[in-house]
């Protein structure tokens, strides 16, 4: 039967820790690693002859530590944990043993108290031997499978995040997070939807780009670069880079349009200033949606 005993696996070798307290014997616990906090979190399970249990314990790979909380999630067994590394928080699902008041509703752990998320579409409130995984590109955890107790197991794929505009898509799979379009449109495939894209026709473009920074010159004081703007704007934005004599600082009406529409994230400006006097250099982004600020109060006619 089950056992209370804690193995360690450390690259091809098991070693038995003895750890005392540490969790009673038991079976069908959930369990996770926080990689936030650098500990092992377990929950529940079924002890025998005891029943279900509803205690949390914290293992730092020598020691266990039982963590009173209140309002937990309940006995239970068969549940799934997973971290959410965007949020630092364990989320947890699943019991075979429903009805319990508590099945059915998506548990979260942020490190000093559980939050209990009910919502009106999830699996079955009974399904345990579930999977769930963090997914750090498009910030979710998914549930895979698992099974009602004592019926057929499931093949379906259900994806848990935050959704903060309500419109049923969660986390990164929602092509536009701050905007309701539960349809997904996106005319242009350019994986922003036309809901949120200030140039839903150009699949180059979905946002203004926003302001340039690392401005900075090379070892060979001719090459200027900078961070491209395009990652937050999309992949046809382009640059304008500005001049003007450093005396007129700070104002920037006096600018010369050095470059205008310039693709990647490097200019050679071979050009000297007067002995005794500088330059002052500005980038901006351009794309189908306009052109980015110059940073500041900055203004400037230069490169329109």
């Amino acid at each position: 039967g089950p056992t209370d005993e804690t193995w360690a696996l450390s690259g091809y070798a098991w070693r038995r820790i003895d750890a005392d307290p540490r969790p009673s014997p038991r079976e069908e616990t959930a369990m996770v690693f926080d990689r936030e906090r650098g500990v092992h979190w377990l929950y529940g399970g079924l002890q025998r002859n005891i029943g279900l249990r509803s205690d949390l314990w914290r293992f730092d790979g020598e020691r266990w530590e039982l963590v009173a909380a209140d309002n937990p999630p309940g006995g239970r067994r068969g549940a799934e944990m997973a971290f959410d590394e965007r949020r630092g928080r364990v989320v947890l699902y699943g019991n075979f043993d429903a009805p319990n008041p508590h099945a059915g509703v998506t548990w979260e752990w942020d490190g000093a108290r559980w939050i209990a998320h009910p919502t009106n579409v999830q699996p079955e409130t009974d399904r345990g031997g579930t999977r769930l995984a963090w997914d750090p590109d498009h910030e979710v955890t998914w549930l895979f499978g698992g099974a009602p107790y004592g019926d057929a197991e499931r093949a379906d794929l259900w994806a848990w995040g935050e959704d903060p505009d309500g419109d049923g898509i969660v986390g990164g799979l929602d092509n536009c997070r701050e905007a309701v379009n539960p349809d997904q449109l996106d005319g242009d495939g350019d994986a922003h939807g036309d809901a949120c894209d200030c140039a839903p026709g150009d699949a180059g473009a979905f946002a203004l780009p926003s302001e340039v920074t690392g401005v900075r010159f090379a070892g060979d004081g001719v090459t200027l670069s900078w961070d491209s703007a395009a990652p937050g704007a999309g992949s046809a934005t382009v640059h304008d880079v500005l001049r003007g004599p450093a005396r007129e600082l700070p104002a920037t009406d006096l600018a010369d349009c050095l470059a205008r529409g310039v693709p990647g994230e490097s200019l050679e400006d071979p050009e000297r200033p007067p002995v005794g006097e500088a330059f002052w250099y500005v980038v901006r982004g351009r794309n189908a949606c306009g052109a980015g600020p110059l940073g500041g109060e900055r203004s400037s006619g230069a490169c329109d």
